[in-house]
């Protein structure tokens, strides 16, 4: 390990202490995910730049030139560290250029908070690595992040990709989240909760805590397939895909929709009217007494049975939106719009 550490810091011009910091990270990170992909990331990680950002370095003129686009780079708002990839098309090849970037203040890693942060870029690297960016039969280009898909569609004139659809990211975060909490966990020896999606946390643990599913999503996250839609039942996949993403959604919201507190109200209520569902679905799930390819509204009604006539009513309505949408891209912006408006 120590020879692989060194030859990263001779590569990408490591400081000391952000060297000391993977050599902790890495090998729970190989104790996590089993010997049978340490190749993997280590592979991941060796193909992925981490920079620390300078002082007075602008953020997005240096993800531009890093990635050698002619469009103006957008780092994510509010966020304060980042995993982004580009795919570099010259010739009809395409290369793949990987980078973690930290903002300066997440430069410190005797904070827990930033060692925190590094670990879940991490997670999103090694689980896009494997087939992170296909050809689709449109001739679009396909990335992956876990079980996040985006559609991308490349422009030959200024060699830049662009974003067309996205699809699955409520729940990959939720995963991401939870795995990241169990590696800070091993490596602290403590219990640790990630601050990255708060309301992610608690369905994100009644989701994981069965064995199945977390094995089934974890196996096509480092494998790039979708294996687990299969295994854990299309129509229950569904449900938990859109749920999980109508509660991500309240995350990215403007200033405009929650400016009043009758609208932040309003917004956490509905959110924990999804939050509510998916618990309660877990609480009952029982993957070898549940018919999974036949869930759907019945058991919906039969998992809401205890509420109040009104309130199954209400509940009813919003899930039954949620297992009934699907993410055509003819109703992307609408669908959109609705999640915003319902929490």
């Amino acid at each position: 390990m120590q020879n692989y550490l060194n030859e990263l810091q001779e590569k990408y011009g490591y400081n000391n202490q952000l060297v000391e910091v993977l050599a902790k990270i890495i090998p729970k990170l190989i104790e996590y995910f089993g010997e049978e992909n340490k190749e993997l990331i280590l592979n991941a990680i060796n193909d992925c730049e981490i920079h620390i950002q300078q002082p007075k370095e602008n953020v997005n003129k240096y993800l531009s030139e890093f990635f050698e686009s002619q469009n103006n780079e957008k780092f994510p708002i509010a966020a304060a560290a980042c995993y982004d990839s580009r795919p570099i098309i010259k010739a009809e090849q395409m290369q793949i250029k990987r980078l973690i970037y930290l903002k300066e203040s997440c430069g410190d890693f005797s904070k827990e908070k930033n060692v925190s942060l590094l670990v879940h870029e991490l997670l999103h690297l090694i689980k896009s690595y494997k087939n992170e960016f296909l050809y689709n039969k449109e001739g679009k280009i396909i990335q992956r992040s876990g079980l996040a898909e985006t559609i991308l569609e490349f422009n030959k004139e200024d060699n830049n990709v662009k974003e067309i659809s996205n699809k699955n990211t409520g729940i990959e975060e939720t995963v991401n989240c939870y795995d990241e909490s169990q590696i800070m966990s091993m490596i602290f020896e403590k219990d640790y909760t990630t601050n990255s999606y708060p309301s992610l946390i608690e369905p994100g643990r009644s989701l994981l805590k069965h064995k199945n599913i977390r094995d089934a999503i974890r196996d096509s996250q480092l494998n790039a397939d979708n294996n687990y839609i299969e295994l854990i039942g299309k129509d229950i996949f569904e449900f938990l895909t859109d749920s999980f993403e109508k509660i991500y959604a309240t995350h990215f919201l403007s200033f405009s929709q929650i400016n009043t507190k009758e609208k932040r109200m309003k917004i956490k209520e509905n959110r924990q009217k999804v939050i509510d569902s998916i618990i309660e679905f877990c609480d009952k799930y029982k993957p070898n007494e549940m018919k999974q390819r036949m869930f759907g509204l019945e058991t919906i009604r039969e998992i809401v049975q205890d509420v109040t006539a009104k309130e199954r009513q209400e509940g009813q309505e919003e899930l039954k939106k949620i297992v009934l949408e699907r993410n055509d891209n003819e109703k992307a912006e609408k669908q959109d719009e609705n999640m915003i408006q319902d929490i």
